[in-house]
């Protein structure tokens, strides 16, 4: 039974935007997935053309397949992430439901991708560094935990004492549902904020704070056990959303965090105190990537760590850098990956001019497309 690697990032309701991404995007699980693994595509015969020269350059294993053939295979599928309307639809392809997570198992990951479990982590690594402080770690000042509010006057009691503090709807990611409190006494405010309220139940409550590197723990999880795989050391958009990663070995971005912070034992600490409550909460429930969202900030002069903005139970872009780096990496070589909104005759030209440098399947420099690059593309990931 091999490998089958799907790239759905929405739910239920897929805008031509979300739907141009995933398509534009699909061949991405090229980079990660296992040998002899099968990944789902629109645009079959150009994927494949594609996927060989990848194969021969860099020796990756692996094929594509259309969707309406699935019926004549089993498959252990991997998706990007999963949710009840992929599910639904690759039912609808006469997949057999023994092949996909039940409902209820679907249902249980949506409870964990609530973003009160970024409360329970924040606790849970400040009991771990308290105990820590025990055998080395000198005390260890966190922000104060994410506060769950039920009400427009709920939110606005925490503004006063938090001024221009951040709520978050409680199920996205991303910088999606993510909403700076500067006017809490305007009519936008209210309506956006009882709207999150109406639909979800809450809303989180979390105090601004003056970033001074954003960055992430990026896990495994598998058979009931949760491995680390490396750091994403990131930029973000003005909406919070992933804008670019550094692709570098692990000791590189490690350095890079330990640099600002001045404490490598106190980032090793978090690193374990996170991977063990991933284990004991998500890894039953859960196999795949997840990625949980870090900062550095600024406290008056002081640079401290945040140990979850989010979690995002579910494949990620800096897991993405991290699985690229471990694989394809060559040594001493540093560059940045990037998702590109543009056209495809930019792009391509953008490749022909700097084409990628491979040696013994490594990337050394250059321009490498990580996706085909569709004649109606406008999304591209690349590293350079």
């Amino acid at each position: 039974m091999t490998s089958r690697w799907l790239t759905a990032r929405r739910a239920t309701l897929h805008p031509p935007a979300a739907r141009l991404l995933r398509r534009d995007l699909q061949m991405l699980p090229v980079w990660w997935c296992e040998p002899g693994s099968t990944i789902l595509s629109q645009c079959c015969s150009a994927d494949a053309e594609w996927l060989r020269e990848i194969g021969d350059a860099f020796g990756i294993d692996a094929r594509c397949i259309a969707i309406n053939h699935l019926q004549n295979h089993r498959f252990c599928y991997r998706p990007w992430g999963w949710n009840r309307d992929l599910r639904r639809r690759l039912l609808n392809e006469c997949v057999a439901a023994d092949q996909l997570p039940s409902t209820c198992r679907i249902d249980r990951l949506r409870e964990l991708s609530h973003r009160r479990i970024s409360q329970r982590l924040h606790r849970h690594v400040s009991d771990w560094l308290q105990h820590s402080c025990k055998v080395g770690i000198s005390p260890v000042v966190l922000p104060e935990v994410p506060y769950e509010a039920h009400s427009v006057a709920e939110v606005r009691e925490y503004e006063r004492s938090h001024p221009q503090c951040y709520i978050k709807a409680p199920w996205s990611s991303s910088g999606h549902g993510v909403y700076r409190v500067l006017e809490p006494e305007s009519r936008n405010f209210e309506i956006w904020t009882q709207g999150v309220i109406n639909r979800q139940g809450s809303i989180m409550c979390e105090p601004a704070l003056a970033a001074v590197q954003d960055f992430a723990m990026e896990y495994c999880c598998n058979a009931g056990k949760a491995e680390f795989v490396g750091y994403s050391v990131f930029g973000n958009d003005s909406h919070s959303a992933f804008s670019g990663g550094i692709v570098a070995p692990e000791e590189e971005l490690r350095d890079i965090l330990v640099s600002q912070l001045g404490d490598s034992r106190l980032l090793e600490a978090v690193k374990e105190a996170v991977r063990a409550f991933v284990e004991v909460e998500i890894a039953p429930h859960y196999d795949g990537c997840l990625g949980v969202d870090m900062m550095l900030y600024d406290d008056c002069g002081v640079v401290r760590l945040n140990p979850c903005i989010e979690v995002n139970l579910r494949m990620t872009m800096g897991a993405v850098t991290a699985l690229f780096a471990r694989r394809f990496l060559a040594e001493g070589v540093r560059a940045r990956f990037e998702v590109v909104q543009s056209d495809a005759e930019t792009m391509r030209r953008l490749a022909e001019e700097n084409p990628p440098l491979i040696e013994d399947g490594k990337y050394c420099g250059g321009v490498l497309m990580l996706t085909p690059i569709y004649h109606d593309a406008r999304y591209f990931a690349v590293i350079r």
